[in-house]
């Protein structure tokens, strides 16, 4: 992992935990080398939960902000609730959530207001 503070990069280990939001409970995990790409590990870690739980949505911060991601929680009818992260972008999107941008195409509207508040309350 990229240690900006540092400017350095940094090995070893990291946890991706998924929690139940309801009940605050861990329902999946992954250990991952920390030098594997982020996304990787969220493919992992989602793959392994949607295997043995019911999932009806996902909330996550912008580090889940991938088209992959998003394409495998659509294709399982999976509402990904997750900041949209403008990176490596000139010409970044006017939405909040990447959901949007996908209701968007498809010509679903999305109620804005109720995504925040699905978000807001995950802590």
């Amino acid at each position: 992992m990229w240690e900006s503070a540092a400017e350095e990069w940094v090995y070893g280990y990291g946890l991706l935990v998924a929690v139940d939001c309801a009940s605050d409970l861990p329902v999946g995990a992954v250990v991952v080398q920390r030098k594997q790409h982020p996304e990787t590990a969220t493919l992992e870690c989602f793959e392994r939960l949607v295997e043995n739980t019911d999932v009806t949505m996902v909330l996550g911060d912008s580090a889940f902000d991938t088209l992959e991601f998003h394409d495998r929680c659509v294709d399982r009818q999976i509402l990904p609730v997750c900041t949209y992260n403008p990176r490596n972008t000139a010409d970044p999107l006017d939405i909040v959530f990447r959901i949007e941008a996908l209701a968007e195409e498809s010509g679903v509207q999305l109620n804005r207001t109720a995504l925040q508040d699905a978000f807001d309350s995950r802590e």
